[in-house]
C-alpha cells in the first residue's frame, strides 16, 4: 500500500514532500461481487489543506470511530448540539470536501457520519476507543501542524483553559502529553 510507504500508514503524504503544499490520500478502489457481477468503485486521490486535515484527525482521535458493516465504511463523529465545535466541524467536513449526515439524537447529542472506504482506512488505523494513539512520525513534523492536531483533539475530549484532556486510552494520553510538550505547554 501507497500509504504505509509514504507517511503515517494508511493515511496519506505531503505533497511533493512539503506540508505548506497540502496533504493527499492516495488513490484506492472498493471491489465487491453482487453474486452476478464484480463492481468495482474507484476512489480519486484527495488533496487537502495540511493544518484543516490535522485539526480533522485531532477531531477524530478525540470523538470519533469507525464501522465496516456490509460494503458500508463508516466514519462516525460525535459532538454536543450546544457545542461552538459543531459549526467548526460542518465547515471542515465541508472544506475537506466530504458529505456528513448528521443525525440528532438523545441526551442532546449530534452524530456525524461520513461514509467513504479512503477515509475508514485512514482512520481506522488509529485503533479503537481504548486503543486510539497519534502516530509516531507526526511528532517529527512542524510544529503548526502538531498545534492544528492539538486543537481539533482538545476541540474534542479537552478543556484549554484547564488544559484538562479526558481519554480512556493510555497510548493516547501518553501521545498528548509528549503533543502538549511539542506545542510548548508543559
Amino acid at each position: 500500500n501507497e500509504c504505509k510507504k509514504i507517511f503515517v500508514p494508511k493515511i496519506g503524504r505531503f505533497s511533493s514532500g512539503n506540508y505548506e503544499k497540502g496533504f493527499t490520500l492516495p488513490e484506492m478502489q472498493l471491489t465487491w461481487n453482487t453474486g452476478s457481477r464484480i463492481c468495482t468503485k474507484t476512489y480519486e486521490e484527495k488533496h487537502f489543506n495540511s493544518k484543516e486535515w490535522f485539526w480533522f484527525l485531532g477531531f477524530y482521535l478525540a470523538e470519533g470511530r469507525t464501522e465496516k458493516n456490509g460494503r458500508n465504511y463508516n466514519v462516525y463523529f460525535y459532538q454536543k448540539e450546544n457545542s461552538p465545535y459543531c459549526k467548526i466541524l460542518d465547515d471542515c467536513i465541508e472544506a475537506l470536501g466530504y458529505h456528513a449526515t448528521k443525525l440528532h439524537g438523545e441526551r442532546g447529542m449530534i452524530r456525524w457520519t461520513i461514509s467513504d472506504k479512503q477515509l475508514y482506512e485512514c482512520f481506522h488505523t488509529f485503533g479503537d476507543t481504548y486503543t486510539k494513539y497519534i502516530p509516531e512520525n507526526v511528532f517529527s513534523f512542524d510544529v503548526s501542524l502538531q498545534e492544528a492536531l492539538f486543537d481539533g483533539m482538545f476541540a474534542g475530549d479537552g478543556t484549554k483553559k484547564s488544559g484538562i484532556y479526558s481519554t480512556v486510552s493510555k497510548q493516547l494520553a501518553d501521545d498528548v502529553q509528549r503533543l502538549l510538550r511539542n506545542v510548548g505547554i508543559s
